[in-house]
């Protein structure tokens, strides 16, 4: 029986981390966080007053944009009249109301867009009226934002100043960000130091290898474009002296790399996809070393680049896709699946997260150890969401309906809620990011790839194993691989060995034998 097929996708907006894995509140951390709530109140006032000034100083916008959806209402309504009824003529009726119906179709797709913002203000300014409510200024927005919130986790006092955080530090997180974008605007000339000898000399000495480097154009809006860099490594060719040639007809990987690396350091998962005869595309994200200078790499960003590299192989002839993303990479191959699920036949989510906050305070949880009771998990879990804009429009992409793709704040597990198609996880027992085995502190379960599984088949995640949804690679910690944990750029400059080497074993690739993959893999590409 096929296990994508027999299974239902779950809504997101019945998925909610805090409800089967609800944090659990001690009288101790109640006091602490009453207490930070008292030593915020300053604060919270100070943001209150600069939004209601923002909001009053830009009332004449927001009113325009209320005229504006109703003039749109207005003219979706004379458009609707104006529909012929099927009495009418054959030509004409089909002529006149395909015309029609496509205007209303982009009209609705506008009231879409000014909804949310008029909304979004409007949510803001009252958060900051009840900012300034004397003493009580910090639970009533909490309480608020919370209501308003299903992107929370945490519950109760937590989650008001999770809500609360988030809301305060709302696009303002760069240095936040620029940890989850560690190489963004470093030159390729730093980062190759860091690469093994040999995995440079197969880069650069790729004769007989059918290895190429290409660049991929990406559409950030209208008549504007950057470029992107990738590998492409065709499928092992059955000749034996014969160089191998991408051939579009065959399976292809798309991989998509970790924070600290670049498509340099996928080459291993390409040898591994090609013995099973795939071609291979490895991806570096555009603002990362050798990809798209002088790019800002961000969540739209990312999302562009994933949408670019389908639409490339889409226009070579392929139409048999898996995107493999490891480390913060599944984030791009979730959105490749979302946007294109026509080509896109699995989503490999390798040691990938399910939000961003969560692996703040898993790793910090993870370090601190008999400590992690003082780790103020709602307070870094709203920072660290705050830092990633929802909602913001990604200039260039769009649904299959037309209607523009939008930011999720790096939600993972948003995304498996709504893919059409298959999901394989891998995760690693000793993975200090992701979640350990066995570790039920703070709320998690085992790790978050049980939570992706979870989202996108809402079946119980012991039977994930057996239902060739996943694989555990025994004894690993996180991004195990030839080279070190994200190509060892990632440790160089956060410092976080003792964290992320306790239980690394510098084998090759664990999941080249992972059986349920390549199992996977066969089942649904006939390979």
């Amino acid at each position: 029986m096929n296990v994508f097929k027999s299974m239902t996708p779950l809504p997101y907006s019945e998925f909610n981390l805090s409800n089967p894995n609800k944090t659990k509140s001690s009288f101790l951390g109640t006091i602490g966080y009453l207490v930070l709530g008292t030593i915020s109140i300053p604060f919270v006032w100070l943001a209150g007053a600069k939004g209601v000034v923002s909001y009053i100083w830009n009332r004449k916008q927001q009113l325009i944009l209320e005229n504006k959806k109703k003039i749109i209402q207005s003219q979706i309504t004379t458009l609707q009249g104006r529909i012929q009824p099927k009495s009418t003529s054959k030509n004409n009726f089909r002529k006149n109301n395909r015309e029609i119906n496509r205007i209303i179709k982009n009209a609705k797709k506008q009231i879409e867009v000014l909804d949310f913002t008029i909304n979004k203000n409007r949510q803001n300014f009252i958060a900051s009226l009840l900012a300034l409510t004397p003493v009580l200024g910090v639970p009533a927005v909490g309480a608020y934002l919370l209501s308003k919130s299903t992107n929370i986790q945490e519950t109760g006092i937590r989650g008001g100043v999770e809500a609360m955080a988030q809301k305060i530090f709302e696009g303002r997180g760069s240095f936040v960000r620029s940890i989850f974008y560690a190489l963004q605007g470093k030159p390729l000339s730093e980062f190759r130091k860091y690469l093994p000898a040999y995995l440079l000399n197969k880069i650069e000495n790729p004769q007989g290898t059918g290895l190429k480097n290409i660049k991929i154009p990406v559409k950030i809006g209208i008549n504007q474009h950057r470029e992107l860099h990738a590998i492409t490594i065709p499928a092992r060719s059955s000749a034996e002296r014969q160089e191998p040639q991408f051939d579009p007809l065959k399976p292809t990987v798309v991989v998509f790399h970790g924070n600290g690396e670049t498509a340099h350091c996928k080459l291993e998962h390409a040898n591994f996809y090609q013995h099973l005869g795939f071609n291979a595309v490895l991806v570096t994200m555009g603002g990362y070393p050798g990809s798209g200078l002088g790019v800002k790499t961000s969540e739209v960003t990312s999302y562009q680049d994933a949408d670019a590299t389908i639409k490339y192989l889409k226009n070579l002839g392929v139409n048999n896709i898996v995107v493999h993303g490891t480390s913060l990479g599944g984030t791009l191959a979730f959105a490749a699946g979302e946007l294109h699920s026509d080509v896109v036949k699995l989503v490999v989510a390798d040691q990938t997260f399910d939000k961003p906050a969560n692996v703040a305070v898993n790793l910090l949880n993870n370090i601190t150890g008999n400590y992690a009771r003082f780790v103020p998990s709602a307070l870094i879990r709203g920072l660290v969401a705050g830092s990633f804009t929802t909602g913001e429009i990604v200039p260039g992409v769009a649904m299959k309906d037309g209607s523009p793709y939008r930011t999720d704040g790096l939600n993972n597990l948003r995304k498996a809620s709504v893919l059409r198609r298959g999901v394989f996880a891998i995760k690693a027992e000793r993975d200090h990011f992701m979640g350990r085995e066995g570790s039920i502190r703070d709320g998690f379960k085992e790790n978050f790839a049980d939570d992706l599984i979870l989202a996108r088949y809402k079946s119980l995640v012991k039977n994930s194993r057996k239902s060739h949804s996943m694989a555990v690679l025994p004894k690993f910690g996180h991004n195990s691989e030839v080279g070190g944990e994200h190509c060892s750029w990632f440790n160089h400059y956060t410092r976080l060995q003792p964290a992320n080497r306790l239980f690394n074993d510098h084998g090759s690739l664990a999941y080249r034998q992972s059986k349920p993959l390549q199992d996977k893999l066969k089942k649904i590409f006939s390979v």
